[in-house]
């Protein structure tokens, strides 16, 4: 079976990533944790003013805060029968198997 979490740091999805943990999943599942982010955008004639490196610090801090979260959630789920976790380099999810 393949399982699908997105989360987003919210008490809705700290509670969807406890669940997955206490459900008994057929050996050989896989998870995969996603979550997704949006960078901010001003809509105002002013957004001219507003520098590059203003969206680009921006859009790395939501970043480091989705990949936080997805981290946080792999840990947790760490503790249970999911095994053998990979994080694919540059993508900000983590899939492993169940035992």
């Amino acid at each position: 079976m393949k399982i699908l979490l997105a989360i987003d740091g919210s008490p809705c999805s700290e509670a969807a990533v406890n669940e997955v943990t206490k459900r008994p999943w057929p050996t050989g599942s896989e998870i995969r944790i996603i979550s997704a982010f949006e960078v901010p955008f001003s809509p105002s004639p002013e957004a001219w003013a507003i520098s590059s490196e203003y969206f680009d610090q921006m859009e790395r801090v939501a970043r480091e805060q989705a990949q936080a979260v997805v981290d946080a959630a792999a840990a947790n789920i760490q503790h249970s029968r999911f095994l053998g976790w990979a994080k694919r380099k540059h993508e900000s999810y983590w899939k492993a198997k169940y035992a």
